[in-house]
């Protein structure tokens, strides 16, 4: 063994039990029994500044169940003597959910690290995962990671980071309108809704996502109140729903506070989901009503799956005139039509759920990460302005998210993590949400949405669509492989600094 470490380019104390330790993408689901990929013994990433970038340390264990009772991270040492503090790396372990239809652990939560044990013969993920600041130097920097184990061995993991010379905006460029679950919070983390207590952990669910370029649907105050500042007019918020009322007064007053904030371009109203009926129809038609009466331009969202079932008409008719943003699931979605609406200065907006499954990309726990991370480029390459998604902590079909995530099971029961995107801390001593892996890939995608779109500003349209066509071909044909998707970034950010250093050399 200590042979085969040395060849891993390991350097360890004296080992009392086997181990392999070896690195992989964080763009990849490492199981408790994926092969080792021996060679891959450093941590090597690539970023922008204002990016999280994450990337996987994995440790087998051998003969005997391994112990992990440390792990320590040093500052990264860049150019001119700048450090990126180790504050800035977070590592968390990669914990398994159970899919019963398949006999089969999937890694999806994220708890923070907490020591641990490792069966014979098993894989245990550490997903580290560093912040780059906006100040960071550009160029190479290195540091490393310690794991220390029980018995008294350790290893260093070194990393490689290089840091682009070009820095992602705090404000999203695409919109966004993620649902928090407020009954399941009160539920899962033990709080009581209106108390301080429920407000602070609503918070914390309200600025994770926040964190992970996620607009919240609801904000966990009356936009009327001189709190709601702090959750709308953050420039990292880009939208979020105002509550529809048959009273319209009510509905008006919260309309003009917000013109006079200047934050109306912000929201939206969503009066009902998902119309097929004649009877749903009507209903949303006379909600719209009320709505118009306030302000025709106000902006309004349905979300459709498919056309009306008492007519022959697609979606795309049935709705003309009621809403003006379009939010088509992407199985149902019509390029032409969508783009057709955005030119008449409507919106184009899309959304998954339980649906659609392979081989189109979504968010469910038994798909690959990669295809959790791909619909931005797809956003993209359709020129689609927002992605709607209705739960990041819908538990109410599941006695414990950790144990059982088949969310929907009045729906499809065999379907794990729809409308759940995190887990309930309180259950691993956690105050406030813990993420997924889903979850860290869907803020990749909105990074790298930003790659496209500085992409876009800098070489124009043609640029961002030759970068694409490496990644996504359509909607049910893209890359599964992640280094593929990594050289394509790494194109993009050659482009972008190429452009811009052309620029400021032209001024």
């Amino acid at each position: 063994m200590l042979i085969v470490l040395f060849l891993l380019g390991l350097i360890g104390q004296t080992f009392s039990q086997d181990f392999l330790v070896w690195t992989e993408p964080a763009t990849l689901k490492v199981f408790k029994d994926s092969e080792p990929k021996l060679g891959k013994s450093r941590l090597i990433l690539q970023s922008a500044r204002n990016e999280y970038e994450s990337g996987q340390i994995v440790i087998r264990a051998g003969a005997n169940t391994l112990k992990i009772s440390q792990v320590e991270c040093t500052p990264l040492n860049g150019p001119d003597k700048y450090l990126i503090p180790k504050e800035n790396i977070s590592v968390r372990l990669v914990a398994y959910v159970l899919v019963r239809h398949e006999n089969r652990f999937y890694p999806d939560p994220l708890p923070p690290f907490r020591p641990c044990e490792i069966k014979a013969g098993e894989n245990q993920p550490l997903f580290i995962t560093i912040y780059i600041p906006k100040d960071a130097k550009p160029g190479r920097y290195t540091g490393k990671i310690t794991v220390k184990f029980e018995n008294g061995a350790s290893v260093d993991i070194p990393i490689s980071l290089e840091v682009w010379d070009f820095t992602l905006p705090d404000k999203p460029s695409c919109e966004t309108a993620f649902s928090i679950w407020d009954n399941s919070i009160w539920k899962f983390e033990e709080v009581q809704a209106g108390t301080p207590e429920g407000k602070a952990m609503f918070d914390k669910y309200y600025w994770c996502l926040v964190e992970h370029r996620i607009s919240p649907m609801q904000i966990p105050v009356d936009v009327l109140s001189p709190e709601a500042d702090k959750y709308i007019a953050d420039e990292r918020v880009t939208s979020f729903a105002l509550n529809y009322s048959d009273d319209v007064e009510e509905m008006r007053k919260r309309v003009e506070h917000l013109r006079k904030k200047g934050l109306l371009n912000k929201a939206y109203f969503y009066p009902l989901d998902e119309p097929v009926t004649k009877e749903q129809y009507e209903e949303l038609k006379r909600r719209v009503e009320k709505i118009k009466s306030i302000d025709p331009k106000l902006r309004i969202v349905s979300p459709f799956f498919r056309g009306p079932d008492f007519s022959n008409e697609t979606a795309y008719e049935a709705l003309d005139g009621i809403i003006n943003i379009w939010c088509a699931v992407t199985s149902y979605f019509d390029p032409q039509k969508q783009l057709e609406k955005k030119l008449k200065g409507e919106f184009s907006w899309w959304y998954v759920c339980c649906g659609p499954g392979s081989p189109y990309a979504n968010f469910h726990i038994t798909m690959d990460a990669i295809d959790h991370r791909i619909l931005m480029w797809q956003q993209k390459k359709y020129q689609v302005d927002g992605l709607l998604y209705w739960g990041v902590n819908y538990w109410a079909g599941t006695p414990d998210p950790w144990e059982d995530m088949a969310t929907v099971k009045d729906i499809n029961p065999n379907l794990y993590g729809d409308g759940s995107l995190l887990y309930p801390g309180k259950k691993v001593g956690i105050d406030g949400p813990v993420s997924s892996l889903r979850l860290e890939m869907i803020r990749d995608s909105f990074e790298d949405y930003e790659y496209l779109t500085l992409l876009e500003k800098l070489a124009g349209q043609e640029a961002v669509e030759r970068a694409i066509k490496e990644v996504v071909t359509d909607m049910t044909n893209f890359t599964k492989d992640p280094a593929t998707l990594q050289k394509a970034r790494a194109m993009i950010a050659k482009e972008i600094q190429t452009r811009m250093h052309s620029n400021f050399i032209g001024r």
